[in-house]
């Protein structure tokens, strides 16, 4: 993982967990890797990585079972939210992407749907 200056590296860990959850790379009620895994892992240290394991526990998209690590949410409208989010900030920043190069909703409809087919 590459981490920017844009935003407290804590924050990033924590966009990159829910990334993984809403892409399905962790499914909902799985062990996610240890504070020291992730640590090693991400190579950072690991208070960071329990700051941001806290901060998703606080929000309810990871719970922790003593004496058994954490596991992601089995709520699956937290996880349907989540994925909600992220598609929101995608289409937030593609507009404004597709808008500062001079494309119209049509032209850009047409581009999309023409993606789309291609894949």
């Amino acid at each position: 993982m590459e981490f920017t200056k844009n935003s407290p590296i804590y924050q990033q860990i924590m966009e990159y967990i829910k990334h993984d959850i809403v892409a399905g790379k962790l499914e909902k009620d799985e062990k996610i890797p240890s504070v020291r895994e992730l640590a090693v892992e991400l190579s950072v240290n690991p208070n960071t990585v329990q700051h941001a394991l806290s901060e998703l526990e606080r929000e309810n998209i990871l719970k922790s079972k003593r004496g058994l690590g954490r596991f992601v949410t089995d709520d699956e409208g937290i996880i349907k939210n989540m994925k909600k989010e992220e598609v929101k900030d995608l289409v937030e920043n593609f507009t404004k992407t597709i808008k500062s190069l001079g494309f119209d909703l049509e032209e850009t409809t047409s581009l999309v749907e023409e993606y789309f087919k291609g894949e």
